[in-house]
């Protein structure tokens, strides 16, 4: 059983950390915590910070109304007064005390009844103490779950949490890509989703113009692709916005800001010619969505080389690409 046990945590680990999608993550999680609890119900609960509710990632073997159940607020309410949204802990049905709300509701009006005689729920909680998934496996052997079956379980809860947790993945992808910069999470639909212990940028307040480029870019971008744009400023300058699409529960991007310390000088106009020229845009192309002469259009791109050193516009296009010296407002 312990080889077992060191099996399912090894494999809980692989899961994880898999580049899939959250619900192929869990369903494989699942999978490997059958050799320790050989379930028939089973549901692992992600909290969205979007609705303000847990969605179930995957499940198997439960009703749909015990499904809905297992993630609901009387549940939740049932593990509070146990103090397992505290603890972390897993509880099996048979350690509940006699006196505790779940007998009556949980265990008994649902659980009893369709038949799992045993099992148990964890709530899975972030490094910094918030309630980020449930997971729930049921039984119809009461000699399971064992003593290190829910000792190995307890001790993935950090995993498994990670898994469920879209604003903690966001934030190692912020420290990865972005440093300690103010930064949102982004829904598919572009609603704002503030990260815990993060500064949440101005520039992109809801409703903001800088924002809907955001979401914009970020749809366009394939998945874990970045798409880089300068925004103005209040100071008169400009920020960086880096917009990384990923593919979380609930959330599908992470947006961060920083000052643009270096533009090399270009102004506001010859960054808007950069950017075209950058799209493969010609002088004339420039011109008309500039509205500017061809001639014009043609000085300002020898200042745009000039000042990026650039002995051809497609080295410049490079350039652009490289240090995000695109003009997000065009």
């Amino acid at each position: 059983m312990e080889s077992a046990a060191l099996r399912a945590a090894a494999a809980v680990a692989d899961a994880v950390g898999r580049p899939d999608s959250a619900e192929e993550r869990a369903r494989e999680a699942l999978d490997a915590l059958r050799p320790l609890v050989p379930f028939v119900g089973a549901e692992l609960a992600a909290w969205d910070p979007v609705g303000e509710r847990f969605d179930g990632l995957v499940q198997e073997g439960y009703s749909h109304g015990v499904a809905r159940h297992l993630i609901g607020a009387e549940l939740v309410a049932e593990c509070v007064e146990l103090g397992m949204t505290r603890s972390g802990r897993p509880m099996r049905m048979r350690d509940v005390p006699e006196r505790a709300r779940v007998r009556e509701g949980t265990i008994g009006r649902l659980l009893l009844p369709s038949g799992f005689r045993e099992g148990l729920t964890m709530c899975l909680r972030s490094r910094d103490g918030r309630l980020v998934g449930l997971l729930h496996l049921s039984v119809d052997d009461e000699r399971h779950p064992s003593d290190l079956a829910c000792d190995t379980i307890g001790a993935l809860n950090g995993a498994l949490a990670r898994l469920c947790d879209a604003t903690g993945s966001l934030l190692a992808l912020r420290r990865l890509l972005a440093g300690d910069r103010p930064a949102i999470g982004l829904t598919a639909g572009g609603a704002v989703v503030p990260l815990p212990g993060v500064a949440r940028p101005p520039l992109l307040a809801p409703g903001a113009p800088a924002l809907e480029v955001a979401r914009r870019a970020v749809a366009e971008a394939a998945l874990g692709g970045e798409e880089r744009f300068l925004w103005p400023d209040e100071r008169g300058g400009y920020a960086r916005v880096d917009a990384i699409a990923c593919r979380e529960p609930a959330l599908t991007a992470l947006v961060a800001v920083e000052p643009a310390a270096d533009v090399h000088g270009l102004t506001r106009r010859e960054l808007e010619v950069l950017t075209l020229l950058a799209a493969g845009d010609s002088n004339e192309a420039i011109a008309r969505r500039l509205v500017i002469s061809p001639r014009t259009a043609g000085k300002h791109v020898e200042r745009v080389l000039e000042k990026l050193a650039a002995p051809t516009r497609a080295a410049a296009a490079v350039r652009a690409a490289r240090e995000g010296l695109r003009a997000g407002w065009l």
